[in-house]
């Protein structure tokens, strides 16, 4: 190839890079330029009424985007505080989180809606669709006062729970609190005569309570040598759950206590080792709260060692797809 013809096609390749760079919806053209006549001008919001459009390959996925146009337009806000509270509660990503807060604007919120008109365009459905203003406020103020009273019977049980108790309480709370925050900042920007301070407030008051209840907690964790490489992991991951990890036999108000017994055996060159682990949960008077048998096996070409630091590895995994609390009798 000459350097001439070389040149035009390294033009031709960092052109179509950069239109798909400057141009990301480009692929959805068709779509967009085949919309409806009233798809391109829908009507306006007004007093009694919302109206959004949108498409999708089937109608459910095209009410779904007319339903996000609609609360698209509301700007109800998501906090960097709710983003860590959520990913400390849960360990989830800041993705996982808004993912949530999105499913729960199209889903929950949007519990009744009407099909205004929907038109079949070149393979796209296209919808037009209206919220009842009043309906979507009772709806929301009703969900609003089962999710309240709900929070209330929660945080008297947490005050009577035990550490542990708390310890798992605190982790299930937190995603609800935020659930509620959302609401309360969706029905603020929808219904003008709505007081959102006071709601905020015990939001707030109640998110104080639960982080004063994780700091109260400290675990202690018993392990064998077989053990470690898990209890380590165990202790890092009960850490980024606002649990307090704490060293000393004197010390701790819970126990989480690892015997392990592993059979070690080699098969056509690879080392296994079979680890069957219990672990048990104290409280701080020595009552045996709970006990869990967990079994892994784990594999090297290279040693013993090896293949017992997978079963740990794997063993690890095992409860963080269990549930970790739960896997260790919490």
């Amino acid at each position: 190839m000459s350097w001439d013809k070389l040149r035009a096609s390294v033009r031709v390749t960092i052109s179509c890079v950069i239109l798909l760079l400057i141009s990301p919806t480009a692929i959805y053209a068709s779509s967009t330029d085949s919309a409806p006549v009233w798809a391109l001008k829908p009507p306006g919001d007004n007093v009694s009424s919302y109206y959004g459009v949108g498409s999708g390959r089937n109608k459910s996925q095209a009410q779904q985007a007319a339903l996000a146009d609609i609360a698209s337009r509301w700007g109800v806000t998501i906090s960097t505080d709710e983003v860590s509270e959520y990913e400390l509660s849960g360990g989830q990503t800041r993705e996982a989180y808004v993912a949530t807060i999105k499913a729960q604007v199209r889903n929950t919120d949007f519990s009744q809606f009407n099909v205004v008109k929907a038109e079949q365009v070149k393979g796209w459905i296209w919808v037009l669709v209206e919220v009842d203003r009043s309906k979507m406020i009772n709806d929301l103020r009703s969900k609003m006062d089962r999710a309240k009273k709900e929070l209330e019977r929660d945080f008297v049980e947490l005050a009577k729970a035990s550490d542990l108790e708390q310890a798992k309480s605190v982790m299930e709370l937190q995603p609800k609190l935020v659930k509620m925050r959302t609401m309360v900042s969706t029905l603020s920007a929808v219904d003008s005569g709505f007081d959102a301070a006071p709601a905020f407030d015990d939001i707030s008051n109640k998110m104080a309570n639960l982080k004063q209840v994780g700091s109260q907690i400290e675990v202690r964790i018993e392990n064998d040598d077989d053990s470690k490489v898990f209890a380590r992991d165990l202790a890092r991951k009960l850490n980024a759950q606002n649990i307090k990890i704490v060293k000393g036999s004197s010390k701790g108000n819970t126990v989480i206590s690892i015997a392990s017994d592993v059979e070690y055996h080699e098969l056509m060159e690879v080392y296994y080792a079979k680890m069957s682990v219990d672990i048990q949960a104290r409280d701080g008077t020595g009552k045996v709260l709970a006990t869990n048998i967990h079994q892994v096996t784990g594999a090297s070409p290279t040693s013993d060692q090896a293949a017992l630091q997978q079963a740990n590895e794997k063993l690890t995994t095992k409860l963080e797809e269990e549930g970790l609390l739960e896997s260790i009798g919490l």
